[in-house]
């Protein structure tokens, strides 16, 4: 288990529906349509508090290699400001923002949310997204996508897949 930044707040990982607050139950089941009574107890859905503000990762359905799952902001003293976060795809793409994503990872410590796709169940191509926390906005800023489309037997960790798409490209 990595060790924990002082200054940061309780981090943990739930495995039952009941454990989760009921306005990010009602974002799975509602909104996004998940499964929550059978992917709680096989993946648990972790936690990151921060003053009064909890970070949710939550696992939406079960899968073999692509789980999907949704971030949600619960603010406990006033859960009616509770959301959740939705993810930008490259703009070639011409597809909306998504609420799910696939082996979703969050780091606390800089609020990058990285999501890796599986092609095949061998785990050897994919596409992986990486997303960056925009401070004034709070909103998620795609700034890579990578992609491996050839699924040879050739393992590597999708961080080194070859660059599909870059926010450099934006020119901006």
């Amino acid at each position: 288990m990595p060790s924990q930044d002082a200054s940061s707040g309780p981090r943990g990982l739930v495995y039952t529906v009941e454990e989760l607050p009921e306005s990010v139950q009602m974002m799975g089941y509602r909104t996004l349509n998940c499964k929550l009574a059978e992917t709680l107890p096989a993946y648990g859905a972790q936690y990151f508090a921060e003053g009064d503000v909890e970070t949710w990762i939550v696992p939406c359905t079960a899968a073999d290699a692509n789980v999907p799952y949704f971030m949600a902001v619960h603010i406990p003293f006033n859960p009616s400001l509770d959301e959740w976060k939705e993810f930008e795809t490259p703009p070639d793409f011409n597809q909306p923002n998504h609420a799910l994503v696939n082996n979703l990872f969050y780091d606390p410590d800089t609020g990058q949310v990285t999501g890796t796709t599986y092609y095949s169940a061998n785990l050897d191509c994919g596409a992986f997204e990486r997303h960056e926390v925009m401070a004034e906005s709070g909103d998620y800023e795609l700034v890579e996508y990578l992609e491996k489309s050839s699924c040879d037997g050739v393992f590597g960790a999708p961080e080194g897949w070859p660059l599909s798409w870059t926010i450099d490209e934006m020119g901006g």
